[in-house]
Formats: C-alpha cells, structure tokens, sequence
C-alpha cells in the first residue's frame, strides 16, 4: 500500500518508501529506497538509496546514491547515479552523469552525457557533448558533433557522426568502433571495422578494416586500409 504524496518544501529529510509521487521543491534528503509513479526534482534532491519510478523530471539538481529503474527520465538540470541506471527513454538537455553501466532503449542527448561504465540501448542520438569511458552499443548511433566528445569504444548497426555546422573544431575522440554501416567525419579513431566504411572529411583514423566497401575522403587520413 502506498503512502500518498510526498510533497517537500523548504529543507528536510523524508524516510522512503512507496509513494504515489514524490516531489521536491526545496531541499530534501530521502533514506531508504523510494518506489512511487513520478519523481519531480525542482530544488535539491539526495536519495540515498535505490529509485523505483515511472517518470523522473528534474529541473533543479538531483543525486541518486543507489540505482535506477524509470520508464521515463527527463533531464533540464542535472542529474548523478552512483549505480547501474535502468531507464527505458532518456531525455537529456542538461547533465547526466552516471557512475556504472547504463541500460535502455533510447537515450536522446542535447547536453552533457557522462558515463564510467557502458551504455547498453536500441537507439543513441547525441547533438550535446558525451564522455563514455566504457562501450557504447545500440542498433543505431547518431552522434552530430558540437563540442568534443570522448567514447572508448563504440559497437553496433549502424553508427553516424557528422560535425554540427555551428562547430567545425569538435572532434570525436575514440579507440575503436565496429558496426555494419560506418560513416565518420571529425573523428579521430585507433581502429574503424565495418561492412561498409565511409570516412568522411575532417578524420584522422589509425586502421580501417571493411568486409564490403570503404572510402576516404581527400579531406581524412588513414593509417592502413585492409578488406577482411
């Protein structure tokens, strides 16, 4: 049975629990794990254990000492989880940063997206600034360059990176990517392993390695090329 609202004004601390919604427009502390339909974030948030929720909005600042699980987290402040995050659709237009693996469907980026550990989803899409120290794998992975970006590895489907026309310095910085369809501009890779391989301009790569096609252009350049 739940325990109705939990409504939080000014600065206090609050134990968890099961709550039909949780809404904090001061400066809250919450023990215990907290399961409720809706988490509004408005002020300063710290649960200091584990987040159960349908829908996560923030729009102050939140801190999640435990894990989450939301069908739903929209970002418009920022926003930290210390453990493995489980959100179905992510909408980031401030800062997320994540502190273990992150598990999903989609995660639309317009801001800072920082993760220490892997990033696991169907679809990827990024016009903001991303910092993944572990892999990212999706289906489909569409990065558009306005500032520079920093992923150790990338595997998937489809993978596309195109710089913003507002920022032509931003460069994607990485050690490896690895999918069927491949097209790159202003990246700076170690190793590119693809079907199909298209290095677009503004590229620095180390190694591309293709089963199908490859091409280069005049404006990129590779290390080494070999058809697999």
């Amino acid at each position: 049975m739940r325990d109705g609202k939990l409504v939080i004004h000014g600065s206090m601390d609050a134990v968890g629990g099961e709550y039909d919604k949780v809404k904090v427009h001061g400066s809250a502390t919450i023990t215990g794990d907290v399961v409720t339909e809706k988490v509004g974030v408005y002020g300063q948030a710290t649960f200091m254990n584990a987040v159960q929720a349908e829908f996560v909005k923030v729009h102050g600042s939140l801190d999640i000492n435990g894990g989450l699980t939301a069908e739903k987290l929209s970002i418009y402040g920022t926003a930290e989880v210390d453990r493995v995050a489980r959100v179905k659709v992510c909408k980031n237009r401030g800062q997320l940063e994540l502190n273990e693996d992150f598990h999903g469907s989609t995660v639309d980026n317009k801001g800072r997206f920082d993760a220490r550990g892997n990033v696991s989803v169907d679809q990827f899409t990024s016009v903001g600034s991303c910092k993944i120290n572990g892999l990212l794998t999706a289906e489909s992975i569409m990065l558009k360059l306005a500032h520079t970006s920093r992923i150790r590895e990338i595997g998937g489907d489809k993978v596309v990176v195109r710089r913003a026309r507002f920022s032509r310095s931003a460069k994607l910085k990485i050690d490896l990517i690895e999918a069927d369809d491949i097209y790159l501009e202003n990246t700076i890779a170690d190793v590119v392993r693809g079907k199909v391989v298209r290095i677009g301009p503004g590229c620095k790569i180390g190694i591309v390695e293709y089963r199908e096609d490859a091409t280069v252009s005049r404006n990129s350049t590779v290390g080494e090329m070999s058809k697999q």
